[in-house]
């Protein structure tokens, strides 16, 4: 008995952990992430209720994930990426290295990149 409710939670926890990081890859309406999370899954593991409690979750840790305009999308977590100086020069240059030598499509690829990091990372990034 105990080794199923052990189980469980592990796997709640794993589904939390893919919940959020579905999230942290944009804006999703509750139709949209519970398609993407179940692509995924044997079945339909997620639904409206299941998901509402998952992000319930995200947010007792403390990441903000508001609702707006129907869409749900990570705008704060408590923890973020350590970026140094070194870091940022070597961004700034894989970018016009991009912008020169690849496609406009690879470009504007690498620059939402770059606006997903910089939204969760110690420092402002401007490439």
């Amino acid at each position: 008995m105990v080794n199923k409710v052990a189980q469980k939670k592990n796997l709640s926890s794993i589904q939390v952990l893919k919940t959020l990081k579905v999230l942290l890859q944009g804006e999703y309406s509750m139709f949209e992430l519970i398609a993407e999370l179940n692509k995924n899954e044997e079945g339909s593991v997620f639904n409206n209720s299941v998901i509402s409690k998952y992000i319930n979750t995200c947010r007792v840790c403390g990441i903000e994930i508001p609702k707006i305009n129907n869409k749900y999308y990570v705008a704060k977590i408590p923890f973020g990426i350590e970026l140094n100086v070194s870091d940022l020069n070597i961004l700034r240059l894989l970018q016009t290295v991009i912008d020169k030598e690849f496609t406009s499509k690879c470009s504007n690829t690498f620059a939402g990149f770059i606006t997903k990091l910089s939204k969760h990372s110690n420092k402002q990034i401007k490439t």
